[in-house]
């Protein structure tokens, strides 16, 4: 593994902890929702770019990151997960940590706790939704599919 791609991941790595010590994902705030974010956001883009460049490289000892049957299962349920972790974090995740007593997030360790655990749950969550839901409804594509002949109209673009 090359300098450039380790400076990725130190870089990944130092802009995550960021994230976390600014609590981004338990606490409302400037710092939280403006750095803590932005910090998440291109940690997270570093990471990828990362994991791409060991993936591309063929780096021995490491596996085919990018196809792994993880990550592909992760991508699969990704967009659920998008849409369900705001509210069960709303919903189970602060109450949880207020009856805990972690309020006022001075502290990285519940942080670190909520991030891992929302991510669990609402990975969890996705995949039920996945499978109960979005897989049937996607079975349907096959009677929406567009038609070939659009008829009067020519083939240029306009």
């Amino acid at each position: 593994m090359g300098r450039p791609v380790r400076l990725l991941w130190a870089c990944a790595a130092v802009l995550l902890v960021g994230a976390a010590l600014s609590h981004a994902y338990t606490a409302y705030g400037l710092v939280s929702q403006t750095l803590g974010y932005a910090f998440l956001a291109i940690g997270f883009t570093f990471f990828v770019l990362a994991a791409a460049c060991v993936d591309i490289s063929g780096t021995a000892g490491w596996p085919a990151l990018l196809r792994s049957t993880a990550l592909r299962r992760l991508g699969l349920y990704s967009y659920a997960m998008y849409v369900l972790h705001v509210p069960l974090r709303e919903v189970i995740g602060l109450p949880l940590l207020r009856a805990l007593g972690f309020e006022n997030h001075s502290n990285v360790m519940p942080t670190l706790v909520s991030i891992a655990l929302g991510t669990v749950a609402s990975y969890a969550v996705a995949a039920a939704s996945y499978h109960c839901f979005e897989m049937h409804f996607l079975r349907l594509k096959r009677h929406f599919e567009p038609a070939t002949s659009c008829g009067g109209c020519s083939s240029r673009t306009v």
